[in-house]
Order: C-alpha cells, then sequence, then structure tokens
C-alpha cells in the first residue's frame, strides 16, 4: 500500500459510519487523504473516528448528514 498515493487530496465519504464508507475512510486516510465523513448514524461516526485515529490519519472531519434530500444540503 501507497501511503502517499492521495497525499494531499481530500476525499468526501459518504455512509462513512459503518461497512464499506468506513473502510474506504480508512483506506483513503491510511494512503495519505484528508478523509471528510458523513453518516446519518453520529454512533457509527464515532467508530470511524477512532479507527482513523488508529491508522494515524493525519486529518479528518466527520459530519452526521442525511444526503437524500436536497433541503439538507444547504
Amino acid at each position: 500500500m501507497d501511503s502517499t498515493r492521495h497525499m494531499g487530496s481530500v476525499a468526501l465519504v459518504t455512509g462513512a459510519g459503518s461497512g464499506i464508507g468506513r473502510a474506504t475512510a480508512v483506506r483513503l486516510a491510511q494512503e495519505g487523504a484528508m478523509v471528510v465523513g458523513c453518516d446519518v448514524n453520529e454512533g457509527g461516526l464515532d467508530g470511524t473516528r477512532r479507527a482513523l485515529e488508529e491508522v494515524g490519519a493525519a486529518r479528518s472531519e466527520e459530519h452526521t448528514a442525511e444526503l437524500q434530500s436536497r433541503l439538507h444540503l444547504v
């Protein structure tokens, strides 16, 4: 795995609170990206935050968000 492949990139990962979204967020962080994770599940995002800290993510942000409706994107 190239730990600098995404250095300097910002990755917005939806569904980051669990499953494939969490795995994607962790992998991108391991490859140097600044990860912005979004999910409706605040507890799940807490778990993702811990996972990102465990892999030594340089920087990350997590936001609870509902992205299925335009009303929530403002």
